[in-house]
């Protein structure tokens, strides 16, 4: 399985310039990807752009089950909608289900933006594993703390349904109920590699 994870920053480069078709191309020269987790999308927010990031990637690769997962959702001056999250792509065939999760965000320092994480179960071939694609809090640690607790805790009850028994009889919802014993975190994780937090 080829995972592509990449913090856009709503697709503004080093050099200062909003420009999503720059950022597909460079996605596309890895060939063949089966899941793309993208961080920090942005729809509609004027300082970053105004464009409808989501639609536009979704446009870029048709072929492929599109997850939107925004941390938030409020009228802008124009009156559409600003949002900003994570985006999540699976090459087609491969998506079983998805989740949204909004993650913890304790009052700290200084106020922060609403965090989320995209849950996609994808079956690589017999083999059923959740990619959780997420960003984390940059400015306060305590609040990424909390947030990497919450990602434990998820990690552990999906990898512990694996275990337990189906019901009788599966239907309604409860058929859409599935399982896996693997978890990959992709994400912006605003962590040292080579500190405790980590």
């Amino acid at each position: 399985m080829k995972i592509l994870t990449w913090n856009i920053q709503a697709t503004k480069g080093c050099d200062g310039r909003f420009d999503l078709p720059r950022i597909v191309e460079r996605i596309k020269q890895y060939g063949d990807l089966d899941v793309i987790c993208l961080q920090e999308v942005s729809k509609n927010i004027a300082d970053l752009n105004a464009d409808d990031q989501p639609a536009l990637f979704a446009s870029q690769f048709s072929d492929y089950e599109m997850i939107w997962g925004a941390g938030f959702s409020a009228p802008g001056p124009d009156g559409r909608r600003c949002e900003f999250g994570n985006l999540t792509l699976t090459r087609p065939g491969l998506l079983i289900n998805s989740h949204l999760h909004t993650l913890p965000a304790p009052p700290v320092e200084v106020l922060q933006m609403p965090r989320t994480m995209i849950e996609a179960i994808v079956d690589t071939g017999g083999r059923k594993v959740a990619i959780f694609n997420t960003h984390l809090a940059f400015h306060s640690e305590a609040e990424r703390v909390a947030q990497i607790d919450a990602l434990t805790v998820l990690r552990d009850q999906t990898t512990a349904k694996a275990d337990l028994a189906q019901p009788p009889e599966l239907i309604g919802p409860y058929r859409f109920s599935n399982t896996c014993d693997s978890v990959i975190l992709c994400g912006d994780l605003n962590i040292d590699s080579h500190s405790d937090v980590f």
